[in-house]
């Protein structure tokens, strides 16, 4: 209920009970003062009957016909009763009788009022009449020059008198309800004014409450609905200030979440989800915002539930530990923190969790890099070692065999130093150590200074080197790289190919072909082959000498100049390798 409703019923159950007691007081002030006003007119209506009583008296006397015609008339033009009794109490006349009424009368003399007038002279009482059965004000007063008549009584029906007091009370009545009405008129008037500006005020309040901060305030004044307005109004201006606050600090904190690559999960003491950013939603394959919902519901992995209860039951940090999803091949170490609040007492557990997918891969190439390397290294260092044992215990006196020796140890150590040198090579490349000095190259030009070099150290003259490459040819390329991609490509091609068989060169458009209709290689070794070390088949490889390292060169070479490399085969068909520059000169 507003207020102005609560002041304007009490404002009018003040009005109205104050109407009631005045009015029945008014009221009884009223009867009292019509009963006061009929009486003083009886007296004076009852001197005058006895003053003509006398003086008819005086004049020769009065017959008792005269006596019953004067009351009857008295009584009729007076509107009351009218008595006239002898001094024994015998009634002579009466206005409410005829003349058998007045024989079967009963003798006034013991009425109160006729005692007290015979003793006092005047005497009055309220009594209902035995004659008639009416309720009458009677008042009686002594005649002593008038006989035979000692006693006027004059009678006024309390009926009469309460008719009167009804009509005035009634007028009173209606008058104070107009009055009442007014005052409630006016009361409401004068509570909405004071009462306006206080619900004005608190619907601003309201308002304020809901999140509107626009509405507006009344005016600023003096009264306490003034300074509770100013004090609303210094309310707000202090509430937008904090909300501005704190939306910068969320914004903040957001911009912040949305940049944070790691999974972050917190969870409330009831083991529900406050807060949880996008990576980790895409962790979990989360639909939908999961603020609220359980963590068990959402997070169905054993090992982040347990280090998040651990956490909100022992108030201590998690150990790190390495989450694996087979399903996606990402790993994942979650790490895990209370969070407490002003007391120490633990809120909630804020769980971190790093991907760390990319260090164990490079982890496993480390791995794969060393052995293959090991691998590597091994053969040709086991036969050096053996062939330097084999000298050092006399093979240096056997002149057939000791040149032989030395020529494999010679051998094997120039593939050992190629190896190296390959590998920094392809160290350098992967890193971006090495800077290209691009020109515009003539690419048959190349093409063919890499067939020469190759004719003369492969020693294949039964392998045909094919080239179909435009005379005005061009690419826009790393003079000494671009020389380093062929030799690779032609090299593989030429070693990897059966007796008789073709390798061709192609150039059209942006694109650089090197094909050979060879061995080839499986289909699920098209991807891997450009992997270091990688061999289609190892017993094959051995008798093919190589670093391995080739192909991965010339893609990261490729991408060095902006280009990529694909490489199409079908075993026992053959193999093609398309080099796809960005431009050509």
């Amino acid at each position: 209920m507003k207020i102005r409703h609560k002041l304007l019923i009490a404002f009018v159950i003040t009005a109205l009970a104050t109407s009631i007691l005045v009015t029945a007081g008014a009221g009884r002030l009223l009867r009292t003062a019509v009963e006061e006003r009929y009486i003083e007119r009886i007296e004076a209506e009852s001197l005058l009957m006895r003053a003509w009583l006398e003086e008819r008296t005086l004049s020769g006397g009065v017959s008792t016909g005269a006596l019953q015609e004067f009351a009857v008339v008295a009584g009729a033009r007076l509107a009351y009763r009218v008595t006239l009794i002898r001094e024994d109490g015998l009634v002579l006349a009466d206005s409410a009788q005829d003349t058998a009424g007045l024989i079967a009368m009963d003798n006034h003399a013991g009425r109160p009022e006729i005692v007290m007038a015979m003793r006092e002279g005047n005497g009055e009482s309220r009594r209902t009449s035995a004659t008639t059965r009416t309720e009458y004000y009677y008042r009686a007063l002594r005649v002593d020059g008038a006989d035979p008549v000692r006693v006027i009584r004059v009678a006024l029906p309390t009926s009469q008198v309460n008719r009167i007091h009804s009509r005035y009370l009634s007028l009173m009545a209606i008058m104070t309800a107009v009055v009442l009405l007014a005052i409630c008129a006016l009361g409401y008037l004068f509570v909405r004014r004071l009462s306006k500006p206080v619900e004005e005020v608190t619907r601003a309040a309201e308002l304020t409450a809901g999140g509107d901060l626009t509405s507006p305030l009344p005016p600023v004044g003096d009264d306490e609905a003034g300074r509770l307005a100013g004090a609303v109004g210094d309310m707000r201006t202090g509430l937008l200030r904090k909300i501005e606050e704190i939306e910068s600090e969320h914004r903040l904190m957001l911009s912040m979440m949305s940049g944070i690559r790691e999974g972050l999960l917190l969870v409330g003491t009831d083991h529900r989800i406050l807060m949880a950013n996008r990576p980790l939603m895409e962790i979990f394959q989360v639909n939908g915002d999961p603020e609220g919902d359980l963590l068990a519901e959402v997070v169905r992995n054993p090992a982040v539930i347990r280090h998040v209860q651990a956490t909100l039951e022992d108030g201590t940090a998690a150990e790190d530990e390495i989450i694996r999803f087979p399903a996606t091949g990402r790993s994942f170490e979650i790490r895990t923190t209370p969070i407490r609040d002003e007391h120490g007492e633990t809120r909630a557990a804020l769980a971190l969790m790093f991907d760390i997918t990319r260090l164990e891969t490079l982890e496993g190439v480390r791995r794969e890099f060393v052995s293959n390397v090991s691998h590597e290294l091994r053969t040709p260092l086991t036969s050096i070692q053996a062939f330097v044992e084999t000298l050092l215990e006399g093979g240096l006196e056997d002149r057939e065999n000791r040149t032989r020796f030395l020529e494999i140890i010679q051998r094997h150590a120039s593939f050992m130093g190629e190896l190296i040198d390959e590998l920094s090579d392809l160290n350098k490349i992967e890193t971006g150590a090495v800077d290209l000095d691009l020109t515009d190259l003539d690419l048959l030009e190349v093409a063919t200074t890499v067939a020469g070099k190759l004719s003369q150290t492969c020693g294949r003259q039964e392998i045909a080197l094919v080239m179909d490459i435009p005379a005005s040819f061009k690419l826009r390329a790393d003079h000494r790289r671009l020389e380093q991609i062929l030799t690779n490509l032609v090299d593989n091609a030429m070693k990897f190919n059966k007796p008789g068989g073709t390798v061709r060169i192609e150039a059209s458009g942006t694109e650089v072909l090197v094909a050979d209709d060879g061995v080839g290689i499986p289909s699920d070794c098209v991807e891997k082959v450009f992997s270091r070390f990688y061999r289609v088949d190892q017993a094959r490889s051995k008798d093919v000498r190589g670093t391995g390292l080739g192909l991965s060169i010339v893609k990261h070479l490729m991408r060095l100049h902006g280009g990529r490399v694909e490489l199409d085969s079908e075993l026992g068909v053959g193999t093609r390798v398309k080099l796809i520059f960005p431009d050509r000169a």
